[in-house]
Protein backbone atom coordinates (compact mmCIF):
# COMPACT_ATOMS: atom_id res chain seq x y z
CA UNK A 1 0.00 0.00 0.00
CA UNK A 2 1.21 3.35 -1.03
CA UNK A 3 -0.03 6.61 0.85
CA UNK A 4 0.78 10.16 -0.80
CA UNK A 5 0.11 13.33 1.52
CA UNK A 6 0.32 17.16 -0.21
CA UNK A 7 -0.53 20.15 1.66
CA UNK A 8 -3.59 21.94 -0.60
CA UNK A 9 -1.84 25.46 0.08
CA UNK A 10 1.66 26.17 0.92
CA UNK A 11 2.63 26.13 4.59
CA UNK A 12 6.11 24.81 4.93
CA UNK A 13 5.52 24.01 8.85
CA UNK A 14 2.49 22.63 8.41
CA UNK A 15 3.63 20.31 5.41
CA UNK A 16 5.81 18.89 7.72
CA UNK A 17 3.38 17.80 10.12
CA UNK A 18 0.58 16.64 8.05
CA UNK A 19 3.19 14.93 5.61
CA UNK A 20 5.22 12.83 8.94
CA UNK A 21 1.54 12.03 9.93
CA UNK A 22 0.89 10.24 6.36
CA UNK A 23 3.81 8.08 7.36
CA UNK A 24 2.47 7.39 10.32
CA UNK A 25 -0.99 6.95 8.66
CA UNK A 26 0.48 4.21 6.49
CA UNK A 27 2.46 2.07 9.22
CA UNK A 28 -0.78 2.11 10.79
CA UNK A 29 -2.31 1.00 7.34
CA UNK A 30 0.05 -2.05 6.64
CA UNK A 31 -2.37 -4.99 6.79
CA UNK A 32 -5.01 -6.52 4.57
CA UNK A 33 -7.37 -3.92 3.40
CA UNK A 34 -10.79 -3.53 2.44
CA UNK A 35 -13.25 -1.42 0.65
CA UNK A 36 -16.00 1.54 0.92
CA UNK A 37 -17.46 4.71 -0.99
CA UNK A 38 -18.96 8.53 -0.43
CA UNK A 39 -22.12 8.54 -2.18
CA UNK A 40 -23.62 5.18 -0.98
CA UNK A 41 -25.80 5.16 1.78
CA UNK A 42 -25.47 1.57 4.13
CA UNK A 43 -28.81 -0.36 3.21
CA UNK A 44 -30.97 -1.39 6.08
CA UNK A 45 -29.49 -4.91 7.14
CA UNK A 46 -31.36 -7.47 6.94
CA UNK A 47 -31.96 -6.41 10.29
CA UNK A 48 -31.76 -6.66 13.87
CA UNK A 49 -34.39 -5.03 14.21
CA UNK A 50 -36.50 -7.31 12.34
CA UNK A 51 -35.30 -10.13 14.51
CA UNK A 52 -35.47 -8.07 17.40
CA UNK A 53 -39.79 -7.24 16.50
CA UNK A 54 -39.63 -10.72 15.38
CA UNK A 55 -39.41 -12.60 18.86
CA UNK A 56 -40.82 -9.63 20.82
CA UNK A 57 -43.82 -10.55 18.96
CA UNK A 58 -43.49 -14.32 19.42
CA UNK A 59 -43.12 -13.57 22.90
CA UNK A 60 -46.49 -11.06 23.41
CA UNK A 61 -48.19 -14.34 21.79
CA UNK A 62 -47.27 -17.06 23.40
CA UNK A 63 -47.53 -15.10 27.21
CA UNK A 64 -50.96 -14.62 25.51
CA UNK A 65 -51.61 -18.08 25.01
CA UNK A 66 -50.54 -18.78 28.58
CA UNK A 67 -47.14 -20.26 27.58
CA UNK A 68 -45.15 -18.34 30.21
CA UNK A 69 -41.88 -20.65 29.39
CA UNK A 70 -41.82 -19.97 25.95
CA UNK A 71 -42.96 -16.23 26.50
CA UNK A 72 -39.83 -15.97 28.81
CA UNK A 73 -37.51 -17.79 26.69
CA UNK A 74 -38.73 -15.42 23.31
CA UNK A 75 -38.02 -11.64 25.61
CA UNK A 76 -34.57 -13.33 26.46
CA UNK A 77 -33.97 -13.82 22.72
CA UNK A 78 -35.01 -10.46 22.29
CA UNK A 79 -32.30 -9.10 25.00
CA UNK A 80 -29.66 -11.09 23.91
CA UNK A 81 -29.68 -9.02 20.80
CA UNK A 82 -30.89 -6.01 21.96
CA UNK A 83 -30.22 -4.93 25.56
CA UNK A 84 -31.95 -1.65 25.96
CA UNK A 85 -34.82 -2.66 24.64
CA UNK A 86 -37.75 -1.07 26.71
CA UNK A 87 -41.01 -2.92 25.84
CA UNK A 88 -39.24 -6.17 26.66
CA UNK A 89 -37.97 -5.24 30.22
CA UNK A 90 -41.30 -4.15 31.14
CA UNK A 91 -42.90 -7.29 30.10
CA UNK A 92 -40.37 -9.33 31.52
CA UNK A 93 -40.62 -7.73 34.83
CA UNK A 94 -43.89 -8.24 35.04
CA UNK A 95 -43.63 -11.79 33.70
CA UNK A 96 -41.06 -12.53 36.53
CA UNK A 97 -43.59 -11.14 38.89
CA UNK A 98 -46.34 -13.37 37.82
CA UNK A 99 -44.11 -16.12 37.89
CA UNK A 100 -42.77 -15.10 41.46
CA UNK A 101 -39.68 -15.12 40.44
CA UNK A 102 -39.41 -11.41 42.98
CA UNK A 103 -35.31 -10.99 42.32
CA UNK A 104 -35.73 -11.66 38.69
CA UNK A 105 -38.43 -9.02 38.21
CA UNK A 106 -37.08 -6.16 40.08
CA UNK A 107 -33.48 -6.52 37.87
CA UNK A 108 -35.60 -6.01 34.89
CA UNK A 109 -37.32 -3.06 36.54
CA UNK A 110 -33.93 -1.82 37.86
CA UNK A 111 -31.94 -1.88 34.12
CA UNK A 112 -34.85 -0.49 32.63
CA UNK A 113 -35.31 2.59 34.82
CA UNK A 114 -31.85 3.11 34.81
CA UNK A 115 -32.12 3.63 30.78
CA UNK A 116 -35.35 5.68 31.21
CA UNK A 117 -33.32 8.26 33.69
CA UNK A 118 -31.25 9.13 30.55
CA UNK A 119 -34.13 9.24 28.18
CA UNK A 120 -33.87 12.77 26.52
CA UNK A 121 -37.49 12.41 25.01
CA UNK A 122 -39.76 10.13 27.00
CA UNK A 123 -41.58 7.73 25.00
CA UNK A 124 -45.50 8.01 26.26
CA UNK A 125 -46.32 4.81 25.74
CA UNK A 126 -43.99 3.86 28.80
CA UNK A 127 -45.20 6.45 31.07
CA UNK A 128 -47.31 4.20 32.75
CA UNK A 129 -44.69 1.41 32.26
CA UNK A 130 -42.43 3.52 34.30
CA UNK A 131 -44.64 4.26 36.94
CA UNK A 132 -45.47 1.05 37.28
CA UNK A 133 -42.04 -0.39 37.64
CA UNK A 134 -41.07 2.37 39.88
CA UNK A 135 -43.79 1.81 42.14
CA UNK A 136 -42.61 -1.75 42.31
CA UNK A 137 -39.30 -1.85 42.93
CA UNK A 138 -39.88 0.90 46.09
CA UNK A 139 -42.79 -1.66 47.66
CA UNK A 140 -40.39 -4.67 46.55
CA UNK A 141 -36.92 -2.90 48.03
CA UNK A 142 -37.27 0.04 50.35
CA UNK A 143 -33.52 0.70 49.96
CA UNK A 144 -33.59 1.04 46.35
CA UNK A 145 -33.66 5.04 46.40
CA UNK A 146 -30.75 4.80 48.86
CA UNK A 147 -28.79 3.09 46.60
CA UNK A 148 -29.42 4.96 44.07
CA UNK A 149 -28.69 8.22 45.63
CA UNK A 150 -25.17 6.34 46.29
CA UNK A 151 -24.56 5.47 42.96
CA UNK A 152 -25.31 8.80 41.11
CA UNK A 153 -23.09 10.81 43.92
CA UNK A 154 -20.12 8.44 43.54
CA UNK A 155 -20.59 8.34 39.60
CA UNK A 156 -20.72 12.03 39.94
CA UNK A 157 -17.54 12.04 41.71
CA UNK A 158 -15.80 9.75 39.57
CA UNK A 159 -16.45 11.72 36.40
CA UNK A 160 -15.58 15.43 37.69
CA UNK A 161 -12.31 13.62 39.11
CA UNK A 162 -11.95 11.78 35.46
CA UNK A 163 -11.90 14.97 33.53
CA UNK A 164 -9.77 17.06 36.02
CA UNK A 165 -7.06 13.75 35.20
CA UNK A 166 -7.82 14.59 31.48
CA UNK A 167 -7.18 18.51 32.26
CA UNK A 168 -3.68 16.99 33.88
CA UNK A 169 -2.66 14.96 30.81
CA UNK A 170 -3.27 11.82 33.08
CA UNK A 171 -4.97 9.93 30.62
CA UNK A 172 -4.74 6.19 32.20
CA UNK A 173 -6.04 7.46 35.74
CA UNK A 174 -8.62 9.29 33.80
CA UNK A 175 -9.87 6.17 31.84
CA UNK A 176 -9.59 3.86 35.22
CA UNK A 177 -11.69 6.13 36.53
CA UNK A 178 -14.08 6.59 33.49
CA UNK A 179 -14.26 2.66 33.25
CA UNK A 180 -15.27 2.45 36.98
CA UNK A 181 -18.17 5.00 36.57
CA UNK A 182 -19.24 2.70 33.07
CA UNK A 183 -19.23 -0.25 35.32
CA UNK A 184 -22.11 1.53 37.92
CA UNK A 185 -24.36 3.44 35.25
CA UNK A 186 -23.35 2.08 31.92
CA UNK A 187 -26.11 3.98 30.05
CA UNK A 188 -24.89 7.69 31.99
CA UNK A 189 -24.37 10.02 29.13
CA UNK A 190 -21.05 11.93 29.50
CA UNK A 191 -19.20 8.81 29.93
CA UNK A 192 -19.20 8.36 25.95
CA UNK A 193 -17.71 12.16 25.82
CA UNK A 194 -14.76 11.08 27.99
CA UNK A 195 -13.76 8.01 26.61
CA UNK A 196 -13.69 9.74 23.18
CA UNK A 197 -11.58 12.62 24.41
CA UNK A 198 -9.02 9.91 25.58
CA UNK A 199 -9.56 7.95 22.16
CA UNK A 200 -8.35 11.33 20.52
CA UNK A 201 -5.88 12.66 22.94
CA UNK A 202 -4.88 10.06 24.97
CA UNK A 203 -1.25 9.51 23.24
CA UNK A 204 -0.11 6.24 21.21
CA UNK A 205 -0.83 4.25 24.05
CA UNK A 206 -4.29 4.76 24.45
CA UNK A 207 -5.51 6.78 21.78
CA UNK A 208 -3.82 4.24 19.31
CA UNK A 209 -4.57 1.03 21.21
CA UNK A 210 -5.23 -0.86 17.87
CA UNK A 211 -5.05 0.40 14.30
CA UNK A 212 -8.72 2.30 14.06
CA UNK A 213 -7.73 4.02 17.44
CA UNK A 214 -9.87 2.04 19.67
CA UNK A 215 -13.00 2.90 17.33
CA UNK A 216 -14.81 0.41 14.99
CA UNK A 217 -14.02 1.38 11.04
CA UNK A 218 -16.94 -0.33 10.18
CA UNK A 219 -19.60 1.61 12.64
CA UNK A 220 -23.01 2.45 10.72
CA UNK A 221 -22.48 -0.10 8.08
CA UNK A 222 -22.43 -4.22 7.62
CA UNK A 223 -19.71 -6.10 6.41
CA UNK A 224 -22.18 -7.24 3.64
CA UNK A 225 -22.63 -3.62 2.55
CA UNK A 226 -18.87 -3.07 2.08
CA UNK A 227 -18.73 -6.27 0.33
CA UNK A 228 -21.21 -5.22 -2.35
CA UNK A 229 -19.62 -1.55 -2.51
CA UNK A 230 -15.89 -1.87 -2.44
CA UNK A 231 -15.70 -3.70 -5.83
CA UNK A 232 -17.33 -0.10 -6.89
CA UNK A 233 -14.71 2.06 -5.94
CA UNK A 234 -11.53 -0.60 -6.75
CA UNK A 235 -10.27 1.95 -9.48
CA UNK A 236 -9.15 5.01 -8.77
CA UNK A 237 -11.22 7.14 -10.45
CA UNK A 238 -14.09 5.66 -8.60
CA UNK A 239 -12.02 5.60 -5.38
CA UNK A 240 -13.35 5.88 -1.85
CA UNK A 241 -13.01 10.12 -0.35
CA UNK A 242 -13.27 11.18 2.67
CA UNK A 243 -12.95 15.23 4.13
CA UNK A 244 -12.24 15.29 7.87
CA UNK A 245 -11.21 19.01 9.53
CA UNK A 246 -7.50 18.38 8.17
CA UNK A 247 -7.47 16.40 5.39
CA UNK A 248 -8.76 15.01 2.39
CA UNK A 249 -8.36 11.43 1.76
CA UNK A 250 -8.60 9.23 -1.07
CA UNK A 251 -7.85 4.98 -1.58
CA UNK A 252 -8.53 2.50 -4.33
CA UNK A 253 -7.79 0.21 -0.90
CA UNK A 254 -11.09 -0.22 0.70
CA UNK A 255 -13.32 1.74 3.11
CA UNK A 256 -11.82 0.29 6.31
CA UNK A 257 -8.39 1.68 5.51
CA UNK A 258 -10.05 5.56 4.24
CA UNK A 259 -12.17 5.34 8.12
CA UNK A 260 -8.96 4.29 9.47
CA UNK A 261 -6.28 6.99 7.98
CA UNK A 262 -8.74 9.17 8.47
CA UNK A 263 -9.06 8.73 12.07
CA UNK A 264 -5.13 7.73 12.34
CA UNK A 265 -4.45 11.10 10.84
CA UNK A 266 -6.55 13.58 13.06
CA UNK A 267 -4.55 11.99 16.04
CA UNK A 268 -1.38 12.44 14.66
CA UNK A 269 -2.25 16.19 13.82
CA UNK A 270 -2.77 16.62 17.53
CA UNK A 271 0.22 14.94 18.00
CA UNK A 272 2.94 16.94 15.81
CA UNK A 273 1.14 20.27 17.29
CA UNK A 274 2.29 19.72 20.29
CA UNK A 275 5.36 18.11 19.29
CA UNK A 276 6.48 20.90 17.45
CA UNK A 277 4.63 23.95 19.67
CA UNK A 278 3.02 24.73 16.49
CA UNK A 279 -0.49 26.66 16.88
CA UNK A 280 -1.56 24.72 20.30
CA UNK A 281 -4.16 27.25 20.52
CA UNK A 282 -5.90 25.43 17.55
CA UNK A 283 -5.89 27.82 15.21
CA UNK A 284 -6.98 26.28 11.60
CA UNK A 285 -3.92 24.17 9.79
CA UNK A 286 -4.29 24.26 6.08
CA UNK A 287 -6.09 20.90 4.74
CA UNK A 288 -3.86 18.13 3.32
CA UNK A 289 -4.87 15.39 0.70
CA UNK A 290 -3.86 11.97 1.55
CA UNK A 291 -3.99 9.53 -1.22
CA UNK A 292 -3.53 5.67 -0.50
CA UNK A 293 -2.96 3.15 -3.22
CA UNK A 294 -3.28 -0.03 -2.66
CA UNK A 295 -0.77 -1.38 -4.95
CA UNK A 296 1.83 0.13 -7.52
CA UNK A 297 -0.77 -0.17 -10.67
Amino acid sequence: MHVFSRPIRRQPRAALILGVGALFAAALLAGPARTLGSADTPSKTADSSEFVQRWFDTAVAAEKAGKNDEARAAFLRVLEREPRHMPALVELSRLDKRLDRKDDALDWAVRFLDLWRWLKEKPPALVDAQRELLAFTVEADPLQRRALALKREYVGKLLKLANEQMDHVAWHSARAMLLEAQATDPDHPDLAAGLARILKEGGNELAVADESGGADPLAGVTPEWVAVNDPLHSDWKDAWTLETEHYRLKTDAGYRVLKTAARAMEQVQVFYRQFHQYKMKGEAIPPAGVCIFKNHD
